[in-house]
């Protein structure tokens, strides 16, 4: 790409998002129809607040999708793109109230002997899974970036994805998010079929099923250790499914994040690196086998193709006019 391309690309995305900003400002209020995320969430809170469920973040939600949805048209459009990560959301968090009577057997100690020997590493006399070697070679400052990306995965997708809706790619935009939401069906679906342990589990618990386990930060926790902060220790505090290793879901966003990027022939080489970082970081936080990671990066594959392939759900909710 020449300078020339690449300068008008950042000068003309820079104007579309100042222009939308502008619009999304101002309210234009739409009072004639009730938003339907809005409609959502608060069927979700009513069903849960009968199993004291209900916490401070579902209201949150809801009073977004409701002010989104009648603030402006703007927001209403933005809102249409939120609603896949609105839905994931609730399908994540409705796993506490189901996911024990549902799970099949847990996958413990054959899934670290399975890692062990495929991915095996003969170090010190003994063969180590790819999570134990590393743990030879901790330092703090590859505990800083694989702590902030890390953190990121969730977020660093939602902004590109947003990027773009602002840039006024808004139907590349809504794809993104739709296939977001597929991947993590796809993920939820596999925690319940194949429920596996991650490898901090066999470290803290051994090879048995405890059904009492507490969710762990892992790895994490150096992060917090070194700013004395409980940032991941809060965050596993509230994880729905401490068996939910298998996919990689860490994995899936930043490389199908990738592979849009492919797609739209922008951010690639940022994206690709953002993708690779983040298969290291899973296992050397000790979150995830390199079993998890393959099927991670195979879920998010199949899910780009069928939504760039066959986007049947994407038609429903993208215009057919809008811009590309």
């Amino acid at each position: 790409m020449n300078q020339f391309t690449f300068f008008s690309i950042l000068t003309g995305t820079a104007s579309n998002l100042k222009n939308n900003y502008k619009e999304l400002l101002f309210p234009k209020l739409i009072l004639n129809k009730i938003p339907y995320p809005f409609l959502t969430i608060s069927l979700y809170i009513f069903i849960i607040n009968f199993m004291d469920g209900v916490k401070s973040n579902h209201i949150t939600l809801a009073i977004l999708a409701l002010v989104l949805g009648i603030w402006n048209p703007k927001t209403k459009s933005l809102l249409k793109l939120l609603f896949p990560f609105l839905l994931t959301a609730v399908a994540y968090d409705s796993m506490r109230f189901y996911v024990n009577e549902l799970r099949l057997d847990v996958h413990i100690q054959d899934l670290y002997l399975m890692e062990k020997s495929l991915f095996g590493i003969w170090y010190q006399g003994v063969v180590q899974t790819p999570n134990e070697f590393m743990q030879h070679f901790i330092h703090p400052v590859i505990d800083v970036i694989t702590g902030v990306a890390y953190v990121t995965f969730t977020i660093e997708f939602i902004l590109i994805a947003l990027m773009f809706f602002l840039a006024g790619k808004k139907d590349f935009a809504i794809k993104m998010a739709w296939g977001y939401l597929l991947v993590n069906i796809m993920g939820f679906i596999t925690y319940h079929l194949y429920p596996a342990a991650p490898p901090w589990y066999i470290v803290k618990y051994g090879p048995q099923f405890i059904a009492t386990a507490l969710p762990d930060p892992a790895g994490t926790i150096r992060f917090d250790n070194l700013f004395n902060i409980d940032l991941f220790k809060n965050m596993y505090s509230m994880s729905a499914n401490i068996f939910g290793a298998m996919p990689s879901l860490h994995v899936s966003y930043p490389f199908l994040g990738f592979l849009f990027m492919l797609q739209a022939k922008k951010w690639r080489l940022f994206q690709g690196l953002f993708a690779t970082l983040m298969c290291f970081s899973a296992v050397y936080l000790y979150h995830h086998y390199i079993l998890d990671i393959l099927l991670g990066l195979t879920y998010a594959t199949i899910t780009f193709l069928i939504i760039t392939k066959y986007p049947v759900a994407v038609k429903r909710v993208v215009p057919q006019n809008s811009n590309k």
